[in-house]
């Protein structure tokens, strides 16, 4: 688009020719005070700054402020004079924000070029032009403006600030740092500057004192935010509203006023398009999505590969697609246990992208808030009124797809909805079925009564809840035959019905379910059976050397067994069952119950795998069912729903991929980093809204710097020395180097994903019904490509960083 002059309609390809043939005092004559106004297509604005209209240009219309060229040519026609113009080279224009400093009105190095007389005017005028422009925004100022930006939305994206406190401490360094600064900074070098360049150089001093001008308000930094488009405040989803009286500041009358019953809402499409945006966020999902569908189908490694993703996309052939899952789940950001229990309450609504790596899909920071609502309405009203907002956003971007850029062209692309993650009870509320898992019909993938349901220890597939039992449950309109509350709101989702949703949660399943209760009986049998101690377990569980990647999941000593309570965390209870067997594995004899819970923690393995062949699910499916008829039978007792549930994971794994990307364990992290924000906020009004509020800022934080969450390397390589070869105690035919004297570097560790290994780290193998445990001795970089070597004496481990698996070749 082109500059149009008002006064004459003359075109011009950017903004500063156009004002420079505004301020000609031979054509138009215009000062920086005149009255501007705007001549592009249906806008006609009055504008009485330059300014203003230069930036109203720029931001509006989209018109570049300089020609392409560094320097520039104007030919004007009615005097025929060409004048050589110089460009600022600053940053985009919205950073600088006004100026605070006097302007520079002559330079006596400036050199424009050679005119004749008529045309010295002018240049001279020009000249002046270019200095005042230079004393409001040049690339100085825009660079000190965008480096104080970037700090404040930094401090911003931290937990340990408020919104109060982020501008209280900007104010500070401000009074207290830059202002004494620049001032000693000017009286020591002032005396030493030529009187003509004192003005020029002292104010580009006192530049530094602008620092934050743009972000100095939280309305600035809000503006400035919206104007980038990284950042929209969340808004208040009403569902209710009542009437309550108020007494007036003296007390003299009562007003009736409405109050709002609201979620907190901040929406799929405007987090589509700020997150893919981020060109690079949206070229590494679809290029891993690429890499994943050339990859063999007989290998389930990801949500795409499952049976449920394959029958969404059956109508979208030939379009771009990508899947989405949302994970719900409440937490109290107050004492738990105060006088305010329950009062703010709060369920989150996370989504996640599963066509991720697993280093990649597996962190906190990809996983964002879309929605909060206060867990007492939810209690109150219905999933239809709750959800009402977030299923119709769900269901428009079905058949909609966001338009964004890619490779600068734009693409279209829809984002469907693959599914929930969340606990029981959190999938069970939202999906109407039955929150109590005593009721006699509680499982969502099947309808299989309570009394089966204690001694079925594998899964019949006449039982699967199909669209057609559905509804014609929903007809009997018994819930006590069905489990069935009313018809989900999901189901109005465009080619979904919540039957197809297998999820299933290894975290409350396993290792907070069924392994927690085997893992009690085998305990409590070697206890009675003085095999050992309660106390020589606490020691082995205080003293035991744990992985450097175990250190945040330290289990608890236990204080009672009979209680048949661990209290532990899924996280601890997962570190616990996979050191237990080297803890107390020397004190129990060959036995039945030693061997059943060796089969127990096998489990765990197998539900954890990154990928599986059609071989490895029945696999799976065959263990759980010997495992779970051997808990049956040795302690004599019955199955409770959670260990029912695990009859499923063949099924979750053949639909939606490996459950180990399925599990609650990264998404409730997310409950800490809010309840540590919480914890500094004193205003408790709408604790929800400062919340979301806080975290669209940390994520404004990541878009202005233009930082993808997505491009972390799976393999990373520690720091290290180089040594000769001939020098490393190892068989040296390992490794494909001939020369003994090559220099080779040694390693502290490599972080594969999240995991951290270093010498002493141990890798398991399960091989032919044994567990073989390799320690690494050294760790070697010897600069081959792709692969990283990893020497344990007899051992080579090859660490693939193109095809995101570990490898392991015993070497004879």
């Amino acid at each position: 688009m082109k500059a149009i002059c008002s006064e004459c309609k003359k075109e011009f390809k950017a903004v500063d020719p156009l004002l420079n043939h505004l301020k000609n005092k031979q054509i138009h004559g215009k000062t920086k005070k005149s009255e501007f106004k705007c001549a592009q297509i249906d806008c006609g604005i009055g504008f009485s700054d330059s300014g203003v209209f230069r930036k109203h240009l720029n931001i509006v219309h989209k018109i570049p402020m300089y020609e392409s060229e560094s320097e520039e040519h104007d030919t004007d026609e009615e005097t025929g004079h060409v004048t050589k113009r110089l460009r600022i080279d600053d940053e985009p224009d919205q950073v600088a924000g006004p100026s605070r400093f006097p302007q520079i009105e002559e330079h006596e190095n400036m050199q424009i070029g050679d005119h004749e007389e008529e045309g010295a005017k002018e240049e001279e005028y020009e000249e002046c032009d270019f200095w005042e422009e230079l004393g409001q925004k040049d690339a100085l100022l825009s660079t000190i403006q965008a480096a104080g930006t970037s700090f404040v939305t930094y401090l911003h994206s931290l937990t340990s600030y408020n919104r109060s406190m982020v501008h209280e401490l900007v104010k500070l360094i401000e009074n207290r740092l830059l202002n004494p600064i620049t001032d000693a900074i000017c009286d020591k070098i002032k005396a030493s500057i030529p009187a003509e360049n004192q003005k020029m150089v002292l104010n580009s001093i006192k530049k530094a004192t602008a620092t934050f001008d743009v972000v100095s308000t939280e309305y600035k930094l809000v503006k400035y935010l919206k104007e980038k488009k990284i950042f929209n405040p969340p808004t208040l989803d009403e569902i209710d509203s009542y009437l309550e009286p108020k007494n007036d500041i003296d007390g003299a009358s009562v007003q009736i006023v409405e109050k709002s019953i609201a979620n907190v809402y901040i929406g799929l499409e405007n987090f589509f398009k700020k997150f893919c945006g981020v060109e690079e966020n949206l070229r590494f999902i679809l290029e891993y999505m690429d890499k994943l569908n050339s990859s063999p189908d007989t290998c389930i490694d990801n949500f795409i590969k499952g049976v449920f993703w394959n029958l969404k996309i059956r109508n979208f052939e030939g379009k771009i697609c990508i899947p989405y899952f949302l994970f719900a789940d409440s937490f109290e950001v107050n004492n738990p246990i105060g006088s305010k229990t329950g009062k703010h309450a709060l369920t989150g609504y996370y989504l996640n992208f599963p066509a991720l790596p697993r280093h990649i899909s597996g962190r906190v920071e990809n996983m964002f808030l879309i929605q909060f609502a206060y867990s007492a309405v939810e209690k109150v009203y219905s999933n239809e009124d709750v959800l009402h907002t977030l299923i119709k956003e769900i269901t428009y971007l079905e058949t909609n797809p966001v338009t964004l850029q890619l490779n600068g062209q734009p693409v279209e692309v829809y984002f469907l909805f693959g599914g929930l993650r969340g606990d029981n009870l959190g999938l069970n509320s939202m999906l109407d079925y039955s929150k109590s898992f005593s009721a006699n019909h509680c499982c969502r993938i099947c309808n299989i009564d309570q009394s089966e349901m204690k001694i079925s220890t594998r899964d019949d597939e006449l039982l699967y809840r199909t669209k057609e039992s559905y509804e014609a449950a929903l007809e009997n309109d018994s819930f006590a035959d069905s489990g069935i509350h009313r018809n989900s709101v999901f189901n109005t989702i465009p080619g979904l019905h919540i039957t197809d949703l297998k999820t299933v949660d290894s975290m409350h399943d396993y290792y907070e379910g069924f392994a927690h209760d085997a893992v009690i009986e085998c305990l409590d049998y070697f206890i009675e059976n003085q095999f050992f101690t309660l106390k020589d377990l606490n020691d082995h569980v205080k003293y035991f050397d744990y992985d450097c990647n175990e250190s945040k999941n330290k289990p608890e000593p236990i204080k009672d067994i009979s209680s048949s309570k661990l209290r532990m965390t899924g996280g601890q209870m997962k570190c616990f069952l996979e050191n237990l067997p080297m803890m107390i594995g020397h004190k129990v004899p060959d036995c039945e119950q030693w061997r059943f819970l060796i089969g127990a923690i096998k489990i765990g393995f197998w539900i954890m795998k990154p990928a599986y062949t059609r071989e490895d699910i029945e696999c799976l499916r065959n263990l759980i069912t010997e495992n779970l008829d051997e808990y049956i039978r040795l302690f004599d007792t019955s199955l409770k729903p959670k260990a029912h549930f695990l009859t499923h994971y063949h099924l979750a794994i053949t639909w939606n991929g490996p459950t180990k990307y399925t599990n609650t364990f990264i998404p409730e992290m997310n409950h800490k980093t809010f309840k540590q924000f919480a914890s500094r906020i004193a205003n408790r009004q709408n604790i929800a809204y400062s919340l979301a509020y806080k975290d669209q800022l940390s994520m404004a934080h990541a878009l202005n710097e233009n930082k993808s969450n997505l491009g972390r390397p799976f393999l990373e390589i520690g720091k290290g020395f180089f040594t000769q070869l001939s020098s490393i105690p190892i068989d040296h035919t390992l490794i494909s180097v001939n020369d003994n004297d090559i220099a080779i570097e040694i390693i502290n560790h490599v972080m594969l994903g999240s995991a951290k290994i270093k010498h002493t780290s141990i890798l398991i193998e399960f091989c032919n019904d044994k567990y073989i445990f390799n320690e690494i001795k050294i760790l070697l970089d010897i600069r081959m490509p792709l692969f990283l070597y990893v020497i344990n004496i007899n051992m080579l481990i090859m660490i693939n960083t193109s095809m995101d698996i570990l490898l392991t070749q015993i070497i004879t």
